[in-house]
């Protein structure tokens, strides 16, 4: 077993999800990183074809990857999500682009990938605490890395509090867990 690092997720990252159709590298150098990726099990490969695409394991661990990431890169995140200036001297710049979650235009303006949106922090949406069922608006991110909320519905709407990242559902989600009849 190996450690995914930033450069490895961002190669396998480019591969199609395990659900998806398989495609072809898009370069030399990418086809020589997927084919080691084949090797370890992370891919599937159409040999005959030069297709590749994600297995259920290369899903996994990207999943991993991105559930481990460090709060730097995810302030990193955070701040092109928000257009921030001076994203490109933050530190865990060159975590997020490695990994394929952030790309930077050749005038230096970051942007998010669809990767990238998805694990930047919901600042200034609504959903729900997962522990009361409570619908809450995120209103920032401490350096820590916990939310702080503020309740949007009930007789304690407006009240802030300070939750676990993990323990913010977005409301998608919640929607498909709990669908209304």
């Amino acid at each position: 077993m190996y450690t995914l690092t930033a450069i490895k997720a961002g190669y396998l990252r480019q591969a199609p999800s395990f659900e998806d159709a398989p495609v072809a590298a898009p370069s030399a150098s990418v086809k020589s990183m997927w084919r080691k990726f084949h090797l370890a099990g992370d891919l599937f490969a159409d040999e005959a074809r030069n297709l590749f695409k994600r297995t259920s394991i290369g899903d996994q661990a990207l999943e991993r990857f991105d559930s481990s990431l460090s709060e730097p890169a995810r302030q990193v995140l955070n701040a092109v999500r928000a257009q921030k200036p001076r994203i490109i001297q933050m530190k865990g710049i060159n975590t997020v682009v490695a990994a394929g979650l952030v790309v930077i235009d050749e005038d230096g303006v970051c942007s998010l990938t669809p990767d990238g949106e998805r694990l930047a922090d919901p600042v200034g949406e609504e959903g729900y605490f997962e522990k009361s069922g409570n619908k809450v608006k995120l209103i920032s991110v401490d350096e820590r890395g916990d939310f702080h909320v503020e309740r949007v519905d009930g007789d304690s709407a407006g009240k802030g509090m300070s939750i676990p990242r993990e323990s913010f559902v977005r409301t998608a989600d919640w929607n498909r867990m709990y669908p209304e009849d």
